[in-house]
């Protein structure tokens, strides 16, 4: 038996760009809890000798890379997105897509007031 959902699908938060700001607060968590002054069961668990002494360091450095590539990531799919030229509009429907980037051209024809 199917139930009637109560709100449609948010399909924005599908996005590729907004997959990678969710990937990317995910790190900068992680990186808080790596912090120098962190005190937490995560580093309680890495400093407990069971590990190899530059683990923290090892895992920081690893984390800030992957946090970098995210960043690079949602600065490309939003070059692509806002280019007109580019494959799609972040969060407006399929139909509206070629509307909104010929109004932002002609608002950037009029001194870019639209």
């Amino acid at each position: 038996m199917r139930t009637k959902r109560s709100k449609p699908v948010d399909y924005v938060a599908y996005e590729p760009v907004l997959i990678e700001v969710h990937k990317a607060r995910a790190l900068t968590s992680v990186l808080e809890q790596l912090g120098e002054t962190a005190v937490n069961n995560l580093v309680y668990a890495l400093e407990d000798g069971s590990h190899p002494e530059d683990t923290r360091e090892w895992l920081h450095s690893v984390v800030a890379d992957a946090l970098r590539a995210a960043l690079d990531e949602i600065d490309r799919e939003y070059r692509n997105a806002r280019a007109p030229e580019g494959p799609h509009v972040v969060g407006l429907p399929l139909r509206g897509r070629e509307a909104w980037l010929r109004q932002q051209i002609d608002g950037l024809d009029h001194g870019g007031e639209s």
